[in-house]
């Protein structure tokens, strides 16, 4: 990976991921890990990121701004930063057009900007049926540009359309610990963590309820709080507390574990995200370390 020397530092450290004997299995090998803008300017305590094959854009929390970066053929370049001094940013998604859509930890609510960060007001959809009130903890953006909305006051998972019009709700399964975070897989299921349980749930593209995916994942991690998944269905689990990243299939099936609390490139330090750019590689967000990882996926 070609990379500006005075951001990125590359090593090649492979962490392999522990499976059942003759069992399929995935690791992680670091590629890179990106600490800076262009000027200089450090990540401080970066909570969430939104990637492509030719984007990675970055919600740089305690620096109360984005920053994005320029992906050609591997070679990752600083683009643009967009100060947000009034907000904290915790998660941020492009559309297809490249309108950008964050998530802000004080107002709790979803920004709306255009491309270069110019203000579009908020996400504030219409028609929601009772309870209206909306309190957003996660959200994602499908191909066809709607979104689906982890709403914690409601315990519900809506889909809403791109002008901003309620299409459906999916309610969170009964007795359900603490739901996190939703990602969508390549077919259009929803999947949404449950980090006490340690449990992923799946409901179809048309389904108003959850069925269990995964279960068991306390076995190997300490508290599981935000997931993703690639262009073959792997879902990439972020152990916030275990300083790690679970594998699972898109069975559910437990795939391996690339994990160790440290400061050296590969290690980690409460992680807070992950996104895939859907070509194999997946983008860490490193909290605690001030970095974005960038790692290659390996099936073994």
């Amino acid at each position: 990976m070609k990379l500006l020397a005075n951001i990125f530092t590359v090593l090649t450290v492979v962490l392999v991921a522990v499976v059942p004997a003759q069992a399929k299995g995935v690791k992680l090998k670091f590629e890179a890990a990106i600490y800076s803008d262009d000027k200089g300017g450090k990540l401080y305590l970066p909570e969430g990121a939104d990637c492509s094959a030719k984007h990675l854009v970055v919600a740089d929390s305690g620096n109360h701004r984005l920053v994005s970066y320029a992906i050609n053929d591997k070679a990752i370049s600083f683009k643009a930063e967009i100060p947000l001094p009034k907000a904290y940013p915790l998660m941020v998604h492009l559309d297809s057009g490249g309108d950008i859509f964050v998530l802000d930890g004080k107002e709790r609510r979803i920004m709306h900007l255009g491309p270069g960060g110019e203000a579009k007001g908020y996400l504030d959809p219409t028609g929601l049926p009772a309870p209206d009130k909306m309190v957003p903890k996660s959200f994602v953006i499908a191909k066809e540009d709607t979104f689906y909305i982890l709403d914690i006051f409601s315990s519900r998972v809506l889909k809403i359309g791109k002008d901003g019009k309620y299409l459906r709700r999916i309610s969170f399964p009964e007795n359900t610990g603490s739901i996190t975070d939703l990602s969508l897989t390549p077919q259009g299921d929803v999947l949404i963590l449950d980090a006490v349980a340690g449990a992923v749930y799946k409901a179809g593209p048309e389904a108003t309820t959850f069925t269990l995916l995964a279960e068991h994942m306390k076995e190997y991690s300490n508290f599981p709080d935000r997931l993703t998944t690639d262009a073959q269905g792997t879902i990439y689990v972020v152990d916030q507390y275990g300083n790690g990243i679970i594998m699972l299939g898109p069975d559910g099936s437990f795939l391996g574990r690339h994990s160790g609390m440290g400061w050296q490139e590969s290690l980690l330090r409460y992680p807070s995200s992950v996104c895939s750019d859907q070509g194999g590689e997946l983008f860490v967000v490193d909290r605690n370390n001030n970095r974005i990882q960038v790692f290659s996926s390996l099936e073994n």
